[in-house]
């Protein structure tokens, strides 16, 4: 109980500085692990709170996909020493430039706090701002819920950065002083990860808070780039980089250009992995190194850190949340409680077990965790994986090698669940039904249009109309209303893509595009018309959920006569850009075709859509 009062304390850096001298680092608690019963226990009450406020309650998908990044970030120390602490000792005891401070002086408690969280001001804004480092923090960015289970969407791979902005502390503060300060730096910054919280009156001037730090994972355009704090707001507001919450416009949060995913891997890797592939295709040395080194939106042409004309925000806020069906959704997110439970056995008793056995463990949790992810993506084959993985559970426990890591397994009444829940992958639907009966809101002339509700059979004029913009304005306008849901809405795009996809009639949902199929001498003035592609096509995404656009070829002509030119444009999912692979000049797209490499309920390859 004194060990869990204690580590709350440490969450809101409340420990006197007599408690923080330790003299050596193997004498320094791990208040992290100490504090992970209370993180679910304080995401509990905050879920009572919201019901009591009457706000929108958490989302399982996104709640799971924040607590999986966690988990995989915590995953290298199971193996080794984090490099931040490694490299930190080896500077102190091999660099003596400056004199040491004592390790039991509050001189040393206030030098190290202020210092800690100075560096880490640097460490975050440079986070945001060179593409490099972007990609290791971005993952904690890609929520788009903020609660508390954000705090725990933490990047694997920030800790191989981290270290190189503290290393001046090591010439003056001993190591075990440091590693608690960075402790509560982290553990505090756990708390403001709320929206129940409006208001702290006086210390919004000095500390960060929940309101400032709404603000920082804000994608409205007042909102990019600011409040970098981890404790003490006077650093942005110092070097130009605060801003404070509006009453007058809601936030939304997560990227700019949303990952669409929640497999923990992609949210980890995919904006490395875009770096990557950027790298390769780039021209010249010069821009091969701006493209690391330079802001996440550089582009040849541009300042340091890219444009500034970020998109305003659309309200209602549409948030990636796959049509998956309840039932589904509680079977996915308990057998991941379970989950979290055993990883936390394994986190807290990790030097009782054998490096190999944590490397088969490891294994096993990043199948589960992408198996469970592909459920909430709404993957065609995610309920075999799960199958695969409940199979899995009965057969572990009876390999000797992590017979200790699934000894849970063992018990009888563990084992009948798991068959029964082998036995239930079998009887859920994957996909929710509409929650609505919406047709009391269609005219007769909608209802002819949104034919897939009512199981009428689309008149030929309308099938081969060539603008089926009308189809998805007409449900966003619905949506927009809150006469249907998001669940329906994106359901119905379903729906009509399941019963079209053999005439290669296929309706994409993005801001400003619409497609269906049409023939070349169908075109109209309209869709001659000359497309910007700032405006028109960078925004463009696929309205299914599990599908991800690889590479797109467009046709373009500057006359009626349809004498195409071809150019080919890659499509990045992480930044919703396209890059022209040709030396020619895009005129006026009109047709592109769309190669799609993953499995997908319903696209077929090579459907051929029209931009109106």
């Amino acid at each position: 109980m004194a060990s869990t009062l204690t580590s709350f304390r440490a969450m809101f850096y409340l420990l006197w500085p007599s408690e923080t001298y330790f003299e050596r680092v193997e004498d320094v608690p791990d208040y992290v692990v100490k504090a992970v019963e209370m993180f679910f226990v304080l995401q509990l009450i905050e879920f009572f709170i919201i019901l009591y406020q009457r706000k929108p309650v958490p989302r399982l998908n996104d709640t799971f996909g924040s607590v999986a990044a966690g988990v995989i970030s915590r995953i290298p120390k199971l193996f080794f020493q984090s490099i931040e602490l490694t490299t930190y000792v080896w500077v102190y005891n091999n660099v003596h430039i400056l004199p040491r401070l004592s390790w039991n002086s509050p001189v040393t408690y206030w030098v190290t706090f202020l210092g800690v969280d100075l560096a880490y001001y640097w460490l975050h804004r440079l986070a945001h701002e060179v593409n490099l480092f972007w990609a290791s923090h971005q993952t904690h960015h890609s929520a788009e819920n903020y609660n508390l289970s954000t705090a725990l969407r933490q990047a694997t791979l920030q800790s191989y950065i981290s270290w190189i902005f503290y290393l001046p502390l090591a010439l003056v503060v001993p190591p075990p002083i440091f590693l608690i300060h960075t402790q509560m730096n982290l553990l505090y910054q756990f708390w403001i990860h709320t929206d129940v919280i409006s208001n702290l009156g006086p210390f919004e001037y000095i500390l960060n808070t929940p309101s400032h730090h709404r603000v920082h994972h804000g994608r409205n355009p007042y909102c990019i780039d600011k409040n970098y704090a981890g404790v003490f707001i006077v650093w942005d507001r110092l070097f130009g980089t605060f801003a404070a919450e509006r009453n007058d416009e809601p936030i939304a949060y997560g990227l700019i250009h949303p990952i669409k995913t929640f497999d923990p891997i992609d949210t980890q890797l995919g904006h490395l992995e875009y770096i990557c592939k950027q790298f390769f295709k780039v021209e010249g040395w010069e821009n091969k190194l701006s493209l690391i080194w330079k802001g996440p939106g550089w582009q040849p042409g541009l300042p340091r850190l890219g444009s500034t004309n970020f998109p305003e925000v659309k309200f209602p806020v549409r948030v990636y949340h796959p049509n998956v069906s309840s039932e589904l959704s509680i079977y996915t997110f308990s057998h991941f409680l379970y989950v979290l439970m055993q990883y936390s056995a394994v986190l807290k008793y990790s030097k009782n077990y054998s490096t190999p056995a944590l490397l088969f463990y490891t294994i096993i949790l990043i199948f589960t965790l992408k198996t469970f992810g592909a459920i909430f993506d709404q993957k065609k084959h995610a309920l075999y994986y799960e199958r695969i993985r409940l199979i899995l559970m009965l057969i572990l426990p009876r390999l000797t090698i992590v017979q200790s890591l699934f000894v849970l397994q063992t018990h009888l009444f563990v084992q009948i669940a798991i068959l029964l829940s082998f036995l239930a992958t079998f009887c859920f639907t994957q996909v929710a039904p509409p929650e609505n009966n919406i047709s009391d809101y269609l005219s007769n002339d909608d209802r002819r249009r949104l034919h897939f509700i009512l199981g009428d059979t689309i008149p030929r004029h309308l099938r081969d109309d060539p603008t089926l913009s009308g189809t998805l304005s007409l449900l966003e306008s619905l949506c927009d209303q809150a006469k249907i849901s998001e669940q329906d809405f994106n359901c119905l795009i379903h729906a009509f893509n399941e019963i079209n996809c053999h005439k290669n009639i296929l309706l994409i949902k993005s801001g400003n595009i619409y497609g269906n199929s049409a023939s070349a001498d169908a075109f109209n003035d309209a869709q001659d018309r000359q497309l910007t592609f700032t405006d028109r096509i960078v925004n463009i995404n696929a309205g299914w959920t599990s599908d991800t656009l690889d590479y797109a070829t467009f046709l373009y002509s500057n006359n009626r006569s349809m004498q195409h030119d071809r150019a080919t444009y890659c499509y990045s999912p992480y930044t919703s850009k396209f890059s022209l692979n040709s030396d020619e000049s895009i005129i006026g797209v009109t047709i592109y075709t769309v190669t799609r490499l993953i499995d997908n309920l319903y696209a077929r390859n090579g459907s051929y859509l029209v931009v109106g």
